[in-house]
């Protein structure tokens, strides 16, 4: 608080001090929280960078100077809760409830890469939720700007387990870099712990990985594009199709069910194959039964595994604003196609 021009223009009060560089205080002419912050001289670029911008998914920097040897910032006060905190105290996420989560990441980065600023240190700790669902990024300490001529980043910081292995010198890190944290910081949103101690195995295995591809140009290209894929907008270029229905989440009696389910698929299948060749060879004139029963194929086989399989990301396209409720229709609308089917069965058996 050395800064007299700082205390000038804003005139604010030390609330309490949360450590020895982060300080809340309160403006005096309208009672706002505030965060005080100070950090290395270095980091005066990038924060004044960041403090041009407003976006709601990136806390606010009011205002920065450099006083001496030391950059000192006013920032946004956020209510709320890290994730890393929300873990601990309520357990792992949803897969919908981690993609939102993850989505909202996405756009706070898509506008810092569009100002060719990489945040570096995305991690549980560094992202808030407050109360009405924002989630915000937070902590541009380590943050950079790219410099085009750059081979490697100057400086080497980050967070263990979620920092990219370019950001240790090998290369200069850039949006792919914060595309790994974020792949990173999903896996523990559904697991609770690092990829390379527990990588999870459902839906978002397969988007995780690619994020954590040793290898930058692998990954997602953008945080953009993560979102995207995330949204069910795009495919992933490693995924073109969802995992077979049953074997997304990873649990036994899941597989199971899908094991049995494709069983009576497959054995629905070599019935009419029977039946069809006895039609073309002429043993059969009986064409109703043929009709029947690709009727009853389709009804019973395909249908039911586009709607429970969602390979196109049906669930997305009926409600796009509420991606539960259209799983749940594609449930419903394939458990009435394999009911249909069933009937047709029944009916053909009898008649």
């Amino acid at each position: 608080m050395a800064d007299s021009n700082l205390f000038e223009l804003w005139q604010f009060d030390k609330v309490r001090e949360i450590n020895s560089a982060v300080s809340v205080v309160r403006r005096r002419s309208s009672g706002k929280l505030m965060l005080h912050r100070v950090s290395a001289p270095e980091s005066y670029g990038v924060m004044k960078a960041v403090s041009k911008l407003y976006h709601p998914n990136l806390m606010r920097v009011y205002d920065t100077v450099l006083t001496g040897k030391t950059c000192v910032s006013l920032c946004e006060y956020i209510e709320g809760e890290t994730l890393e905190q929300a873990v601990s105290s309520r357990g792992v996420y949803t897969e919908d409830s981690a993609r939102k989560i993850m989505i909202q990441v996405c756009a706070g980065l898509t506008e810092l890469h569009r100002h060719g600023i990489i945040h570096r240190d995305i991690n549980p700790s560094n992202v808030m939720v407050r109360p009405d669902g924002t989630v915000k990024i937070i902590d541009y300490n380590i943050t950079r700007i790219t410099k085009p001529d750059a081979k490697k980043d100057t400086t080497i910081y980050g967070t263990v387990g979620y920092t990219p292995p370019e950001q240790f010198g090998f290369a200069q890190t850039d949006a792919r870099s914060d595309v790994y944290s974020c792949g990173v910081l999903l896996n523990y949103l559904l697991t609770g712990y690092l990829p390379h101690e527990v990588l999870y195995q459902g839906e978002l295995g397969e988007i995780i990985r690619q994020c954590i591809e040793i290898d930058s140009e692998k990954r997602y290209e953008s945080a953009q594009m993560l979102s995207e894929v995330l949204q069910g907008r795009r495919f992933s270029r490693e995924l073109k199709f969802r995992p077979l229905p049953g074997f997304r989440s990873g649990k036994t009696w899941h597989k199971v069910l899908a094991v049995l389910g494709f069983i009576v698929y497959f054995s629905n299948l070599a019935i009419y194959l029977v039946q069809l060749s006895q039609v073309l060879r002429g043993k059969r004139t009986d064409f109703d039964l043929h009709v029947y029963m690709l009727t009853q194929l389709t009804f019973f086989s395909a249908f039911p595994y586009i709607l429970f399989g969602d390979v196109f990301y049906i669930s997305r396209r009926i409600c796009p604003k509420n991606h539960e409720r259209g799983r749940v229709i594609t449930y419903v609308l394939g458990g009435l196609c394999f009911l249909i089917g069933y009937l047709i069965i029944a009916f053909s058996v009898l008649s």
